[in-house]
């Protein structure tokens, strides 16, 4: 009841503000609606922003905007490519606006002066995973139009942008970046990764992964395969011993 309380007081507090926000300077208000304060507080911003004249109605009973805020509101992985190998240069502005980005990477042999050195370079030209809310991500993109997108395509012709489940690119990322062996790249759309045998890693530093266990074109022994499905997918040899087959 208390907690009650004290959300009443500060949604009738911030009401009060926008009111004389709107009332003295037009402006202020627009950038009350605009600034990014701590969550909790952006969100009762939010609701009378929205709602200033109509009441506070979406404060004592947020269950109405709930799925909406939810939809909006709530970080993705989106899955994007920038053009003409501008991958770094995204990444370094994406962080830069605090934006959480993931780029994987692969060792590659690079003359250096007069001598060859292995460097890390973009496993796939272009392509990052970013995690943001849609229309903050939206507003960043506004002024960077090599920042695109990658879509499916929906069965009524609409293409929708690529989102990856948290889980799915945790797993991705944990893999990719902290394995001693040498992890390989692939297109699912060129590997046949739906014949693989399901599998779940039960010990070592990767328990719990799910993935598949299957022959990777050019490598000699099978090997544990997790994919983004219409994105990317990686193989990296995991000893047998240390996985057990899912049962359909």
């Amino acid at each position: 009841m208390k907690k009650f309380s004290y959300l009443v007081f500060i949604s009738r507090f911030i009401s009060y503000l926008c009111t004389r926000f709107r009332k003295g300077n037009p402006a202020m208000s627009i950038a009350v609606g605009t600034v990014r304060p701590p969550r909790i507080v952006a969100q009762l911003v939010a609701y009378h922003v929205r709602d200033v004249g109509v009441g506070s109605s979406s404060l004592l009973y947020p269950t109405h905007r709930k799925s909406t805020m939810d939809r909006t509101d709530t970080p993705h992985w989106f899955a994007m490519r920038a053009t003409y190998r501008r991958e770094m240069k995204a990444h370094d502005e994406l962080e830069e606006a605090g934006i959480e980005v993931f780029i994987p990477m692969r060792l590659v042999n690079k003359k250096v002066g007069t001598r060859m050195k292995r460097v890390e370079a973009p496993a796939v030209s272009g392509l990052l995973f970013v995690h943001c809310s849609q229309p903050f991500l939206q507003t960043f993109k506004l002024k960077r139009p090599y920042l695109q997108y990658l879509c499916s395509f929906e069965r009524d012709g609409s293409r929708k942008p690529i989102v990856v489940p948290d889980q799915q690119m945790m797993d991705f990322i944990r893999i990719s970046t902290q394995t001693e062996e040498e992890v390989t790249y692939l297109d699912p759309e060129l590997e046949n990764l739906a014949q693989g045998t399901r599998v779940r890693i039960v010990n070592g530093p990767f328990e719990g992964l799910t993935g598949t266990f299957q022959r990777v074109q050019g490598k000699r022994n099978r090997q544990f395969v997790i994919q983004i499905e219409g994105v990317l997918a990686l193989a990296v040899q995991i000893s047998p011993n240390l996985l057990e087959v899912i049962e359909k």
